[in-house]
């Protein structure tokens, strides 16, 4: 309705999301919760569907894979938690020692303390990265034929010649 607060995911490629107004099509608008800060309704809905995107469709997991979240107490990694929980998964994450509860509470069937050096847990079928510094141990986590989502960026040509055996 006219007046209404509202948030929005525009477009792919549309310019203007940094905008106080904007014109946008119906379908791309949700009204904002009452109880939500603009800041709250725009982060959740954008951490939420980048994790439902990383595990559903580019992972292409189904239920009773087995995923590694890193950061599983971020912004990001707390929603993918339970997402992955929802979509049927067993789900490790890393984080520090005062989350491990957290994590837990969300769903998290395992737990990896990084501050105590733990390992990770190997033969995965997917590793989602949203750190973008744990590409040689999350590669390390999957068995053959796992896959690693990444939200940090691509690994460049120098990081392959540089740490990867097969490419020095």
């Amino acid at each position: 309705d006219v007046g209404d607060e509202v948030f929005a995911r525009l477009e792919k490629g549309r310019m203007g999301g940094l905008a106080e107004r904007v014109a946008a099509d119906a379908s791309v608008v949700a009204r904002k919760p009452k109880r939500a800060s603009f800041v709250e309704a725009a982060a959740v809905p954008l951490a939420g569907l980048t994790s439902l995107q990383a595990l559903r469709d580019v992972a292409e997991l189904v239920p009773g894979q087995r995923v590694l979240i890193h950061a599983g107490s971020g912004g990001v990694g707390s929603l993918a938690i339970q997402i992955a929980k929802q979509l049927g998964l067993w789900v490790a994450t890393t984080t520090s020692t005062k989350n491990i509860e957290l994590v837990k509470s969300l769903g998290a069937d395992a737990v990896v303390d990084y501050t105590k050096h733990e390992p990770l847990p190997g033969e995965l079928d997917a590793v989602f990265d949203t750190l973008g510094t744990t590409e040689l141990a999350s590669i390390a986590a999957c068995k053959r034929g796992g896959i690693v989502v990444g939200i940090g960026g691509m690994p460049d040509a120098a990081f392959a010649r540089g740490r990867l055996p097969c490419f020095a």
